[in-house]
């Protein structure tokens, strides 16, 4: 009997943290996400090599934009779950984001 009220327990308590919403939707969701990151960060980055190497065209400002994104998102992540992983990720793609907004300053300089 106490073994079925702790899943009573448990099963409410879920569905109040939840507040109701699909946990398989939720994660569905969150995947998708991250799928449409990865796209977005190769297309943009391809997308930006072949237009420098066919146009000259600089991608810095893009590039950094995106870098920048990423960061905020790893960053994020680390301050709610304090995993390792997100924090290295943060200090990787913030290295990467201050690089291609100084390159981006230089190149508007020189313009």
């Amino acid at each position: 009997m106490s073994e079925e009220m702790n899943r009573q327990e448990i099963l409410k308590k879920s569905q109040l943290e939840n507040r109701g919403k699909d946990i398989a939707y939720l994660e569905i969701t969150k995947s998708s996400l991250r799928i449409a990151l990865i796209v977005i960060v190769c297309l943009v980055y391809a997308v930006g090599i072949v237009e420098m190497i066919v146009y000259d065209v600089k991608i810095n400002g893009l590039t950094f934009s995106v870098a920048a994104g990423i960061t905020t998102s790893c960053i994020y992540r680390y301050v709610k779950l304090r995993r390792k992983k997100d924090l290295l990720n943060s200090i990787v793609w913030g290295i990467a984001a201050i690089l291609q907004l100084i390159i981006w300053i230089i190149y508007l300089q020189q313009r």
